[in-house]
């Protein structure tokens, strides 16, 4: 049964209102004046809250201002209670946050449409608020597993090597020790890392559902896509010992991405790059401009098995699937592109080799 709080000065009215609500079957409460009112808005937690506006001590726009204010009862639907029709008047009550307005005097119809299509508008958006909710849950629950994994063997290994040494006679080296060492490091190097991810990867979800905060971002420019692109693949190539395997043509471009998240899009695909190739097999990085597109090219000879999956996933297949079998690095790359109006395709080309394409909007 929903709750109907009535906050009324004129005792005719307040019971006339009282009993058209109940009569159909709404669960309400009253009061006499705003100061009451926003009292009972807070104990009673109402479903709708109906208010006039001209009222002794407190009117109606100062009980709206007050519950505004409040980020427990900001969302509650309200109605407005007028014996004035004033333009200036509705523009004022609008502008609070008013759902709607009644003028006195109003017919039954007429004050139980109100309700229910504010009732109604209300339940569509908390039932839409809470199917995003539910998906975005299940969107970050879904990676967080595998991508543990690696680190935390990496740490049970070095913990047993460190229980092998305790156990025996013999003198530790300074190479095992230093192994165990770098075991150890490289797992926080990757804990820390996933962190991190995370954190984006969230912050990456809940933009995707706010097209003003999309809007803003997509004011942003990187306006030396090719230079930045290089640094970031010679400096990977090198950690990656893979200098050698290199080939760059990279056309210079203004693109509409933000710098850091460029350079985040690009790490990452260039991370799974010299993962999913040989060393000693070329991979080439070519970029150029097309109708006011920026297309990356990422190509690499795939001499040994690549997991289907993940090439499914780029292309938009067993989404359900794909952070696990990725990761969230990839997952991030592509929400990226996509927040951009970009994408994000694989595929292969004559010769036989993988490649990975990249579209995102650019200058001209």
């Amino acid at each position: 049964m929903k709750k109907i709080l009535v906050i009324e000065d004129e005792e005719l009215v307040r019971h006339s209102l009282i009993d058209v609500l109940e009569a159909e079957e709404f669960e309400v409460v009253s009061a006499e004046n705003g100061m009451i009112g926003i009292g009972l808005v807070h104990k009673e937690k109402p479903d709708i809250i109906i208010c006039d506006i001209m009222m002794p001590q407190l009117d109606g726009y100062g009980v709206l201002t007050a519950l505004q204010q409040d980020p427990l009862t900001n969302t509650i639907p309200f109605i407005f209670l007028t014996a004035k029709a004033d333009k200036a008047d509705l523009r004022q009550g609008m502008q609070l946050g008013a759902d709607d307005y009644l003028t006195k005097p109003f017919t039954r119809t007429e004050l139980l449409n109100a309700v229910n299509t504010r009732l109604e508008k209300h339940n569509a958006i908390y039932s839409q608020l809470h199917t995003k909710i539910e998906e975005l849950c299940d969107t970050l629950i879904e990676p967080v597993p595998d991508e543990f994994l690696a680190p935390l063997k990496a740490i049970k290994s070095a913990a047993f090597s460190l229980y092998e040494i305790d156990t025996t006679t013999r003198s530790v080296t300074n190479q095992e020790i230093l192994a165990v060492a770098e075991k150890l490091d490289w797992a926080a190097d990757r804990i820390e890392r996933l962190m991190q991810n995370f954190q984006l990867y969230i912050e990456l979800e809940i933009i995707a559902n706010n097209l003003q905060q999309i809007k803003v971002m997509r004011q942003q420019r990187s306006s030396n896509a090719a230079d930045l692109i290089q640094q970031i693949v010679l400096a990977k190539a090198k950690t990656a010992q893979r200098e050698a395997d290199i080939k760059l043509g990279l056309q210079e471009a203004t693109v509409k991405i933000a710098d850091m998240h460029l350079q985040k899009v690009v790490e990452e695909l260039v991370d799974n790059a010299f993962k999913y190739s040989l060393p000693g097999t070329s991979v080439g990085f070519l970029s150029l401009i097309k109708n006011a597109t920026y297309i990356i090219y990422i190509t690499m000879d795939n001499d040994h098995e690549v997991n289907t999956k993940f090439f499914n996933w780029l292309n938009g297949k067993n989404h359900e699937q794909s952070h696990a079998m990725t990761g969230l690095g990839l997952a991030i790359a592509r929400r990226l592109v996509e927040i951009y109006e970009g994408e994000v395709y694989f595929g292969t080309i004559r010769d036989g080799r993988a490649r990975v394409r990249v579209t995102l909007p650019c200058v001209l």
